[in-house]
């Protein structure tokens, strides 16, 4: 016997099932659990990738396939095919998260309840927000009385509910086939047949609201005429069920929200300034029964003005109706009309016209006055108040996400040879794994302002969130990498990188030195930062790793550490991102063009492939195919891996530069080569004349892995030219070399080297 079924009725929802189906799979549980998904004659390739997931979790993951019938069928199938002693349905547009099963397994257990009542989170547009229906959960309570119990009815969403099965079952609780709001009246029947309910204070399952035109989710198609038929039943079925229980409060609390559900059908069509009074007929036609049903009781708590349409309904005036809606359609034109005025006097506001007409040079000169980036306050008092120390130094790395690049490997050489200075580093979200570290700060924490205000010397591989700094503060830009892509004031289309030249060029009156790895890098660098400043053409310290004496040391670690055989070849995948997939502000979606399951079938036995993706982008889910591929974009230090690599496969990123220290293949998967040119950024060096193949398609990449002795061999002679030209001091001395001419420079200390 199961403790936990998984219900997931799947229907058209490709794009979204396999963040669902990993939500459930990767739960941390000591459960034995089993989903059910049950494809509806889904016109996608959703039964694909079911049956993908099938043979990966064959124990666990039981797919039915059944002719078109509705959600509300599928899912009585999945209850009956259950053999959980609980049940969970999941949207296969949803996911849990973590942690949501044996949360709601142990409440129920710990209560002996037959219903267990959990919090959902809403995602709209990639904006997370918590939702009315659950809000009222204060606390993990066991309802023990109708009181208590009535707040449950304004949610009547099977969504983070986990119900006992054999109490389904007995009770006769099933779903109306081929209804669209069938959860309506399941749920309100589950909650007046027991009295055993229990609530539990936590998020547990995301509720995704789908906007866009091509993929609503079916009960956002209000316009639809079925879909209001369809709607007013489940209303009509659901009071039905409830008054069964013979308790006014129930009945109460439920036309809260039901009672004005229906008039939520006609706000979409007033949005788009669509307002008839045959639209108003048909409607009031359509809602008769309902509310004739329905309007002896006496409803509390509407909103003011949703609440004079609903009270004409009840009382069934016609015309009192059509007023109350004609007037709330005026106060959506004229909330419509305040917006695009109030918008159109923001665009012609005095600022913003100085900020249009204004030289370029008068803009930059205010920001230095009066800067307006997040804690200037904090910093600048921090500025005026802190004595620099002269041994302290500030490391950033990637916005603080690692400890990695061109900072890592300087801090490693300043605590070998410098021991009299003290480093304090950034991290983000979690500390990091560092020794030799004074202290660690948060990115935007008082104490980082404080830190950058206090050190003598800052270190830094993008940017600093601060416009400025004290003038005895050393600002050392490692930068990260030699540029294959265009940057700055070189890029000619618009995009993020576009848009953000300003600030670069705002950061980078700080810098006091910026590292180059060659004379190519540096003759760019004058140019697309506009930087006059002291460039170091020194190498990258990076790169120091490729001659180190532990080199050997440091690869059989890092094998050890991610458990990669020594019989083993390894393949890094590194791309860069790309911008037409954001997820939010300054991440992305990796692009959807890795045949996970191809690599895993037609690659060589003797081949591990690992994915490393960019920091800006969500890395994918790897769903079952851990044998042969690994996913290590957590690994903080990207040098290392390239260490273990014997051949890098990658993109438009400038990580290949690095790698041309190994001398091993490099294969360019430049799947979307034409449209990244046109509408993304350009390149420096054309793609055809880079030292090794550059394929467009998966099953070209496929052949070429296959042949890595060849693509060595073919292309020998031009890795040495662009390692020649590329790296030329990349001779393991690179951070000696810098740190002790910035000290020198600095008077810091005395170089005894």
């Amino acid at each position: 016997m199961k403790a936990v079924s998984i219900v997931i009725p799947v229907y058209n929802t490709e794009l979204f099932l396999e963040e669902c189906l990993d939500s459930v799979l990767e739960q941390e549980t000591k459960l034995d659990i089993e989903v059910i998904c049950i494809n509806d004659e889904s016109p996608d390739n959703s039964l694909k990738i079911l049956h993908r997931y099938q043979r990966t979790f064959p124990n666990v993951l039981k797919v039915i396939d059944q002719p078109n019938t509705g959600g509300a069928t599928a899912i009585n199938r999945g209850i009956l095919a259950a053999r959980g002693d609980f049940i969970l349905i999941l949207d296969s547009d949803d996911y849990l998260l973590p942690d949501s099963l044996d949360s709601l397994y142990d409440r129920a257990i710990v209560t002996d309840a037959k219903i267990v009542v959990g919090k959902m989170l809403k995602l709209t547009n990639n904006v997370f927000s918590s939702v009315e229906e659950t809000d009222w959960i204060s606390g993990s309570a066991v309802l023990s009385t109708p009181k208590q119990r009535c707040q449950i009815f304004i949610s009547k969403m099977y969504h983070g509910k986990l119900m006992r099965r054999d109490f389904l079952v007995s009770e006769n609780i099933f779903m109306k086939d081929g209804q669209i709001y069938a959860d309506g009246p399941f749920v309100a029947k589950a909650y007046t047949s027991t009295s055993s309910i229990a609530t539990l204070n936590k998020d547990v399952v995301v509720w995704r609201k789908r906007e866009s035109s091509n993929n609503l989710s079916i009960t956002d198609r209000k316009k639809e005429a079925r879909t209001l038929l369809d709607h007013m039943e489940s209303l009509s079925m659901s009071w039905q069920n409830t008054a069964s229980a013979n308790e006014s409060l129930y009945l109460e609390k439920l036309l809260e929200f039901d009672s004005r559900r229906p008039v939520w059908h006609l706000f979409p069509f007033w949005l788009e300034r669509d307002f008839s009074f045959k639209q108003l007929s048909r409607f009031y036609e359509a809602t008769a029964d309902y509310y004739s049903m329905v309007r002896h009781t006496q409803v509390k708590n509407l909103p003011r003005a949703e609440g004079f349409i609903v009270r004409s309904l009840f009382r069934r005036n016609r015309y009192e109706f059509y007023l109350f809606c004609y007037l709330y359609y005026c106060r959506i034109r004229y909330r419509q009309f305040r917006a695009r005025t109030r918008a159109g006097l923001r665009k012609y506001s005095p600022k913003k016209l100085l900020g249009k007409l204004a030289p370029i040079g008068l803009k930059r000169a205010y920001r230095k006055i009066k800067p307006n980036y997040a804690g200037h306050d904090i910093f600048r008092s921090y500025l005026s108040s802190t004595e620099r120390d002269d041994n302290l130094v500030v490391f950033e790395s990637f916005f603080g996400k690692s400890y990695s690049g061109n900072p890592k490997y300087i801090h490693q050489e300043l605590a070998r040879h410098y021991p009299e200075f003290r480093s304090v580093w950034v991290y983000n979200k979690q500390p990091l794994d560092i020794l030799n570290c004074e202290k660690q700060v948060r990115r935007g924490s008082d104490e980082y302002f404080q830190a950058l205000a206090k050190s003598k010397y800052w270190v830094n591989n993008i940017q600093f969130p601060v416009h400025e700094k004290a003038d005895d503060t050393v600002y050392i830009q490692t930068w990260h990498g030699t540029p294959l892509k265009k940057l700055g004031w070189d890029i000619e289309v618009s995009g993020p990188e576009a848009g953000a030249r300003e600030k670069a060029y705002r950061e980078s009156r700080n810098w006091d030195y910026l590292l180059s790895q060659n004379s190519y890098s540096t003759e760019i660098f004058r140019r697309c930062f506009k930087f006059g400043g002291k460039i170091l053409e020194q190498g990258y310290p990076i790169n120091d790793i490729w001659s180190s004496p532990e080199l050997d040391r440091i690869k059989q670690r890092v094998k050890d550490s991610l458990g990669i055989p020594a019989s083993k070849r390894v393949v890094l995948y590194a791309p860069t991102w790309r911008d037409n997939n954001p997820l939010g502000n300054w991440i992305y979606k990796a692009d959807d063009v890795f045949d996970y399951e191809a690599w895993s079938r037609n690659a060589p036995s003797d081949v591990v492939l690992l994915l490393k993706f960019h920091h800006l982008v969500l890395p994918p889910r790897l769903n079952g195919y851990e044998q042969r591929i690994m996913s290590v974009s957590d690994y903080d230090d990207t040098q290392e891996l390239l260490a273990i690599a014997d051949c890098l496969i990658t993109d438009y990123s400038s990580i290949f530069f690095d790698y041309l220290n190994s001398d091993r293949p490099i294969i360019y998967y430049a799947y979307d080569l034409a449209e990244y040119q046109d509408s993304t950024r350009d390149m420096y060096v054309s793609m055809d004349q880079l030292p090794g193949p550059v394929v467009t398609s998966f099953s070209e990449l496929l052949d070429r892995v296959d042949q890595l002795e060849e693509v060595a061999t073919g292309f020998q002679d031009l890795r040495d030219e662009f390692a020649a030209k590329f790296c030329p001091n990349d001779d393991g001395s690179a951070a000696n070399r810098i740190l002790g001419e910035i000290f020198k420079a600095s008077n810091a200390i005395e170089h005894a080297h």
